[in-house]
Formats: C-alpha cells, sequence, structure tokens
C-alpha cells in the first residue's frame, strides 16, 4: 500500500514536470518567432545568435520570453 502511493506521488510529479517542460518550450518557440521579427526590423540581429540564446536560456528551465 505505501508503495502505491509512493507510485502514484512520483506519476504526479513526473506530469507536473512534463507540463512545466512544455509551458518552457512554448515560451522558447514564441520568444524565437519574436527573434525573427527582429531580425526582419534589424538586418544587424544575428538570428543564430538569438536561437542559441533562447536555447540555453530554456535548458535551465527559465521562462524565455523575459529575455526578448
Amino acid at each position: 500500500m505505501e508503495a502505491e502511493m509512493k507510485l502514484e506521488e512520483t506519476l504526479e510529479q513526473l506530469k507536473a514536470k512534463d507540463q512545466y517542460v512544455k509551458k518552457i518550450d512554448k515560451e522558447r518557440q514564441d520568444s524565437l518567432t519574436k527573434v525573427q521579427a527582429n531580425c526582419s526590423k534589424f538586418p544587424d540581429y544575428n538570428l543564430e545568435a538569438g536561437q542559441k540564446m533562447l536555447d540555453l536560456i530554456a535548458s535551465f528551465g527559465i521562462p524565455c520570453k523575459e529575455y526578448v
């Protein structure tokens, strides 16, 4: 019975983590769209560098929208 409760707890934690990861990835995608829009406005803006920056920020689990 105790093992079953721990499994349910672990499952809930994994679900919460999965939702958070999906949220971070969506924010990274939204931020990338903004970076691409900025690249069309400002020719000296480096798309590849912006994309790498967003990937790095997202890899730490930090919302990207704060940095765009």
